[in-house]
């Protein structure tokens, strides 16, 4: 199935135009990551699915293009009333993915995840949520509660974040170097700061999903970006090799693929 998520991913990035375009680093993860639900939450078929900072929706139209029932995204940042941020577009180009969001079946919403979610208990069957969770200011605890409430009994969440215990990482403390965001970034924006807040390790994850009354299902850790054309830059040789060598442990990728389950007896 790896190779018909590369096909629906590379498909929404096609229909989605330039704002996707400025997210095409996210590809090869975004692959990996429907991959992950497919083997592990039973893929899209026939399902509603619930995606958290969904930014313009290319996964949401690769999920309908996988057979989701319904795909719906909560976004804050891409709308034209957001306020300035790198992820903002500006009301054309809105408007203009508005047009291919009725065209694909796919909705997305204006909403802050710090507040309730705005939809009824059990409304969907599979809540995702991909490189998102490393931005959130404290918002974690009520993020995963609501992701368990809006899901069916029998549901899956399933998210993907940066490993902060990766094998690269691990060796760069070593060294000295830190394994956190660029500090300049940080120190210079202050409180607009939009950047990875906490990076997390596959226990973590974990943890989180069992202390939110998820059935952890699978937590691992995989390489979660790869370009062909590193092999023939020096100086992305070493980044080639971490990525070979992280294969070795299930802990060691660049990326945590997280996936719990809503015991079916839950309300």
């Amino acid at each position: 199935m790896t190779t018909d998520f590369s096909r629906f991913v590379g498909e929404a990035y096609r229909v989605l135009g330039a704002p996707a375009e400025r997210e095409r680093i996210e590809e090869f993860r975004l692959v990996r990551a429907m991959a992950f639900a497919d083997r592990v939450a039973g893929g899209y078929a026939g399902k509603r699915v619930l995606e958290l900072g969904s930014s313009v929706g290319i996964h949401l139209v690769a999920a309908r293009r996988a057979g989701a029932s319904e795909a719906v995204g909560l976004d804050k940042f891409i709308f034209p009333e957001s306020g300035e941020s790198p992820f903002r577009h500006d009301t054309a180009t809105h408007a203009g993915l508005a047009r291919v969001w009725q065209a694909e079946g796919v909705r997305v919403l204006a909403h802050d995840l710090a507040d309730p979610f705005p939809f009824p208990d059990r409304s969907f069957d599979l809540v995702t949520c991909h490189a998102a969770i490393e931005h959130f200011h404290g918002i974690h605890k009520q993020v995963f509660a609501e992701a368990f409430r809006v899901l069916a009994p029998g549901g899956h969440f399933v998210f993907s974040t940066p490993n902060i215990a990766s094998l690269l990482k691990r060796v760069r403390f070593v060294l000295g170097r830190s394994p956190n965001w660029d500090i300049k970034d940080y120190f210079d924006a202050g409180t607009d700061f939009t950047g990875h807040v906490r990076e997390f390790t596959v226990a973590e994850c974990r943890a989180m999903l069992a202390w939110s009354g998820f059935v952890p299902v699978s937590v691992v850790a995989r390489p979660g970006y790869f370009r062909w054309r590193w092999l023939r830059n020096p100086r992305k040789m070493h980044h080639v090799f971490f990525q070979a060598a992280s294969l070795l442990s299930p802990r060691w990728g660049d990326f945590i693929y997280a996936a719990g389950r809503k015991p079916p007896a839950a309300g």
